[in-house]
């Protein structure tokens, strides 16, 4: 599996996870980003990946990082 994939699968369950941790709504989130209701509801259902500058902005509203939403493994484990 190669990072892309890894982000594909990881990705969309962590926002999910964070946001609940935090107990906001999908629109708490997108409104917090700038970004309109849909087009977050596609990141967290897998359907799109966000930019690097909205998984910047996502991250900060959820209190993370971006690597932390993607949980990065160590550089090895992933093959490429």
């Amino acid at each position: 599996m190669d990072y892309s994939e890894y982000i594909h699968e990881h990705l969309p369950q962590n926002l999910i996870k964070a946001r609940n941790k935090l107990g906001f709504s999908q629109t708490d989130v997108a409104k917090a980003i700038g970004k309109p209701l849909r087009t977050y509801q596609r990141y967290e259902y897998g359907e799109r990946m966000p930019p690097f500058d909205v998984a910047l902005a996502i991250a900060h509203a959820l209190e993370t990082t971006a690597e932390a939403l993607v949980d990065f493994p160590p550089y090895n484990e992933v093959e490429e």
